[in-house]
């Protein structure tokens, strides 16, 4: 594929270990996209999105400083950010259940953030994490509008639901020579909170509310968009998989995973921090 790859790391749907599979895959083209240091008056991202927009410019500067990068992706990377406005680009991505990934969210809020963590009132009314993943494919936050963009880019998603199998998916039909040898990463021991809170016929309604877009863009996903990628795999899908889980330790690459990750914090980390 000589397309740059982006991949767009939707929150709690298994993105963490997704980026491990590209940093085994490309090495040290693969980054994590970086968050610049931004110009004054350019502090925060004027659209009131949840995350820091990785844009076109910000493409740009990472391509200048690493002309080998192949893939890029991370938190700050939208469907909306433009990056086939530097180079052509394949966006890929995950998603998952809404109201499961919304008690995953809020639990990893209230167990991870060290600082000033959200009780579930001060969290409900936080609406820049209201319709998080769709957000992440438009602006709007509209399913209608996320779905005619995927539709329009062509971008695969896959379901954290189905994730072995979406990671067989994309290395067949999206890119070729993946290795989507993965490591678990930034799982949560303990889902408690998480269950408590699926467990509430109250807060599941706020839930409902707060994911409505989700809830639909999810639909969309899993009754049409995903399965026309299982359609084109074929007959051999599900023993493919079977085999990809027999052997998904055994073929990580550990050398091309740490060329990735000495990539990212000695040359792009120093650089963003610096970068004006």
């Amino acid at each position: 594929m000589k397309d740059l790859a982006a991949f767009i790391h939707v929150a709690k749907t298994g993105g963490q270990s997704i980026e491990t599979m590209l940093a085994n895959s490309y090495g040290c083209r693969y980054s994590t996209a970086p968050e610049w240091k931004r110009k004054k008056g350019q502090e925060t991202d004027q659209s009131g999105f949840v995350v820091p927009k990785f844009g076109a410019e910000d493409l740009d500067s990472l391509l200048r400083l690493c002309p080998w990068t192949k893939c890029v992706g991370g938190h700050p990377v939208t469907l909306w950010s433009g990056f086939e406005s530097v180079t052509p680009t394949r966006y890929f991505s995950m998603i998952r259940e809404p109201l499961a990934r919304g008690a995953s969210h809020f639990q990893y809020n209230l167990q991870d953030i060290t600082v000033a963590p959200r009780q579930w009132e001060a969290w409900v009314d936080w609406p820049v994490h209201h319709n998080h993943q769709t957000k992440m494919f438009s602006p709007t936050g509209k399913a209608d509008d996320a779905i005619a963009r995927i539709r329009a880019q062509d971008v695969f998603v896959g379901l954290t639901e189905s994730f072995d199998e979406s990671l067989v998916l994309l290395e067949k039909l999206i890119l070729p020579g993946l290795n989507p040898s993965y490591r678990r990463t930034n799982t949560a021991s303990d889902n408690t909170q998480a269950r408590e809170v699926l467990a509430d016929p109250g807060k599941v309604g706020t839930m409902r509310d707060m994911y409505a877009e989700d809830l639909l863009l999810h639909e969309f996903i899993q009754r049409e968009h995903y399965p026309m990628f299982r359609k084109m795999y074929g007959k051999t899908l599900e023993a493919d998989v079977d085999t990809f889980r027999k052997n998904r330790q055994s073929g990580f690459n550990k050398w091309k995973y740490w060329q990735s990750r000495l990539n990212y914090h000695l040359l792009l980390r120093p650089s963003a921090l610096l970068f004006a």
